[in-house]
């Protein structure tokens, strides 16, 4: 019965370990504990050692994990930042684009030349396409004998 009463005091509902656990360690990291050759108060320092590496341990994922959390969010601006520069490039390259059609098409109505949907249709602007002459046939002349 005097060993009942003399319970550490460490054994608490607000302390890590559960009384069942805080035994089990007591028994198995020194065995000769059940046999009575340790104090209490040695049994004691020994827990509250472990409960403050326990404790410590707790403190550093804490920070790690608060630390972790933080980059995380900053990586979810970045992306989402990024993810905004996407969407108003790709609305800036359709608006060049709408640009350059509306550009070919004012052109095309200005020299009345012919917009060229058949070369891949690519849809760029080819000034000669109208032409149905063979360039050779259009740069040649006739020599004057050939006239008379």
């Amino acid at each position: 019965m005097r060993e009942e009463e003399t319970q550490p005091e460490c054994i608490s509902s607000g302390s890590i370990f559960s009384s069942q656990v805080q035994i089990i360690l007591i028994s198995t990291i020194h065995p000769a504990t059940t046999r009575g050759t340790y104090n209490y108060h040695h049994l004691k320092s020994e827990i509250n050692c472990l409960q403050d590496r326990i404790n410590l341990q707790l403190l550093q994922f804490q920070d790690k994990n608060t630390r972790l959390c933080v980059t995380i969010k900053k990586l979810q601006s970045d992306i989402i930042k990024a993810q905004h520069y996407l969407k108003q490039a790709a609305m800036e390259k359709k608006n060049l684009q709408n640009k350059m059609e509306m550009f070919q098409l004012c052109l095309e109505r200005q020299n009345g030349t012919i917009y060229n949907q058949g070369m891949g249709g690519s849809g760029f602007w080819v000034p000669f396409s109208g032409i149905q002459a063979a360039p050779s046939a259009m740069f040649t002349q006739t020599p004057p004998e050939a006239r008379k």
